[in-house]
């Protein structure tokens, strides 16, 4: 496991995916528009410009460890959608859909780079990246582990938005639940 210190908070799934958003958000040529937390891989709704993304809650499976609510462990899935407008290459070419600058495969290389390094402009000698929250001075990790990416989906047609295409990129966090904090006022 890698943390960014000796602490780890227990935090909410609803904040491990604040996280994540705010992470890519922070990827040169998007904002908060761009990127949007959604209840589903693949939204209803685009923007109106060119690129998506988007960030959705996986599926969970649960670890009780022997201290019962003091350690709920949640193994979840994030799901980041690269969602782009379809710009049509001659037939039997896809170089602007998968391979120019602006592409889904360089913006899928831009989702794993800033979502495995603290720094990719440092290249391999940046600290992984993780989700964090600011407690006094200190940055404390939210989840017990680094986030891992697990699989990512072929290019695709967006079904009833035929003029999308995209890809999900599937990641697997495990946090431990805050039960305590807020939940009754």
């Amino acid at each position: 496991m890698v943390f960014l210190n000796n602490r780890r908070s227990r935090t909410t799934q609803a904040e491990v995916l604040t996280g994540f958003a705010e992470r890519l958000a922070e990827i040169p040529d998007l904002n908060e528009g761009l990127v949007v937390i959604s209840d589903q891989s693949i939204p209803t709704m685009f923007t109106n410009g060119y690129l998506q993304l988007t960030v959705a809650p996986g599926d969970s499976s649960f670890d009780v460890g022997g201290a019962h609510a003091e350690a709920f462990r949640d193994k979840c899935g994030v799901i980041v959608g690269i969602y782009l407008l379809n710009r049509r290459d001659r037939p039997g070419r896809s170089e602007s859909r998968l391979v120019n600058k602006n592409s889904l495969l360089y913006w899928k290389r831009m989702v794993l780079a800033h979502l495995a390094l603290e720094d990719p402009k440092a290249g391999a000698g940046s600290k992984p990246w993780e989700p964090t929250m600011l407690e006094g001075q200190d940055r404390i990790p939210l989840l017990r582990s680094i986030p891992i990416p697990t699989k990512a989906t072929s290019p695709r047609d967006i079904p009833d938005h035929d003029s999308w295409i995209g890809m999900q990129i599937y990641y697997q966090v495990e946090f431990d639940w805050d039960l305590y904090d807020g939940i009754f006022g």
